[in-house]
């Protein structure tokens, strides 16, 4: 006999920045300066969302990495530094700008959470920066722009899903889909009538982004009749006992 099949997963916010992932191989340290140089200060901030608290000790790379086609080269160390106190890091350094010919300067974290918080950011681009999860790059040399990089967090959430077992229909197949806040947390609950019989009551936990709206879906399909499908937009509040029931 077959198993129910409950799925938990974790979308890891380490994207694809463009067509480099986030992870960057062995560096090797930037050649000193001896062309178009130029003194800049590479700084930022780590905060939550939406209430402006810093995430300190947070380890981040500062480095050149390889554009689109430059496959040739390796990715250049500029830095590493934490985030103080109050979430801000900061490098005064030289540079060549010319560098940005072929490189793109990219700021990495090295650590995604903090205790109670994690990055929430993806996939956002302005012009001449790409930011994917757990990196952002610079395409063009902007003073401003690399003076005043920000990364988001958001707090976490704890939620539970209970399944609770009110009909005595007879049941081909039921699946849950969750699409919790932020990219964190996932959930895949699927069964059909080959697995084993339904538990009257069922339950299960993950962690998602907290003080933000996510949907739900679930699907139920009764032998003989259509598919239904009720989706429902839940707000996952943070140190809140977030309870959702599935009555089927």
């Amino acid at each position: 006999m077959k198993t129910k099949k409950i799925f938990l997963f974790t979308k890891l916010l380490v994207g694809a920045c463009v067509l480099n992932s986030c992870y960057t191989p062995p560096p090797i340290d930037i050649p000193k300066c001896k062309g178009n140089c130029v003194d800049v200060v590479i700084a930022g901030r780590l905060y939550t969302k939406p209430d402006s608290q810093p995430i300190v000790d947070i380890p981040l790379e500062i480095s050149f990495a390889p554009k689109q086609g430059g496959t040739g080269f390796r990715y250049l160390t500029v830095a590493e530094v934490k985030s103080d106190k109050n979430g801000f890091f900061r490098v005064q350094t030289t540079i060549d700008s010319s560098l940005f010919e072929r490189y793109s300067l990219r700021v990495t974290l090295l650590a995604f959470s903090t205790e109670g918080a994690f990055i929430c950011e993806s996939g956002s681009t302005a012009a001449g920066i790409y930011f994917d999860g757990s990196c952002k790059d610079f395409f063009t040399f902007d003073r401003g722009a690399i003076a005043n990089i920000g990364f988001e967090f958001r707090y976490f959430a704890n939620l539970t899903i209970r399944m609770l077992r009110t009909t005595t229909d007879s049941i081909e197949s039921l699946f849950v889909l969750g699409f919790p806040a932020c990219g964190v947390g996932g959930i895949h609950y699927n069964w059909t009538h080959e697995q084993e019989p339904l538990q009257p009551i069922d339950s299960f936990s993950l962690r998602v982004g907290a003080n933000a709206y996510a949907e739900i879906s679930v699907g139920k399909k009764v032998f003989g009749k259509e598919t239904v499908i009720h989706t429902d937009t839940i707000f996952y509040k943070r140190n809140y006992k977030n309870i959702y029931t599935i009555n089927f």
